[in-house]
């Protein structure tokens, strides 16, 4: 590159005080080293968020990272070595309405892009619901066994405007699944099966 220098930095700021949490990262690239996107360049914030969390609710308004399982219908998650980060910008929330029971909702764009300083988002709206069931710490009578079960479902859609002049598109696509992680003492089953719909 014709530059002497190339920089990329970034500097998180966390907040927690007792239930309440907060936080923001500052990110620059001026101009950004070899190997990283092109679609990354100037200095502003990142990401950001608030969020509430106690032993039955998980709330957290703005960006958030989470994932559905394996990650094989939703995924958001950064590798900065690669320099990749699809941080939603929406809502999360978490419930725990008993032990054993993990409930999830997400709303909110990804971001997809980082210029002059600005995150750019993807057009589309992706809306999801999780739920993991630990069987062994719902149903008493299965604490004591050797037998471990843990089951999970999904389901994930995304809305974008079908904006395109020459192909007729789908505006809302579905995709759900379901999963298991069975243990019987050293032995060990993990599974996944996913559907995608009208895409």
């Amino acid at each position: 590159p014709p530059e002497k220098g190339l920089l990329n930095s970034y500097m998180n700021i966390f907040y927690t005080n007792g239930n309440f949490n907060a936080g923001m990262r500052l990110e620059s690239y001026m101009p950004r080293i070899n190997g990283y996107p092109d679609r990354f360049d100037g200095t502003g914030i990142g990401m950001r968020y608030v969020g509430y969390k106690n032993d039955f609710l998980d709330v957290t308004l703005g960006n958030f990272y989470e994932q559905f399982g394996s990650g094989l219908l939703f995924r958001a998650y950064e590798d900065r070595a690669l320099g990749y980060d699809n941080v939603m910008d929406g809502m999360r929330l978490i419930i725990r309405p008993k032990k054993g029971i993990v409930l999830k909702g997400v709303y909110g764009s990804q971001r997809q892009d980082f210029k002059e300083g600005k995150v750019v988002h993807a057009s589309g709206i992706v809306r999801g619901i999780d739920g993991d069931f630990h069987l062994n710490e719902i149903i008493p009578f299965l604490s004591e066994k050797p037998l471990d079960i843990s089951l999970g479902g999904s389901f994930v859609s995304k809305y974008q405007i079908d904006d395109n002049d020459l192909l007729k598109l789908p505006e809302n696509v579905g995709s759900y699944g379901g999963r298991a992680n069975i243990r019987y003492k050293k032995f060990m089953f993990n599974g996944e099966y996913v559907f995608k719909e009208n895409d």
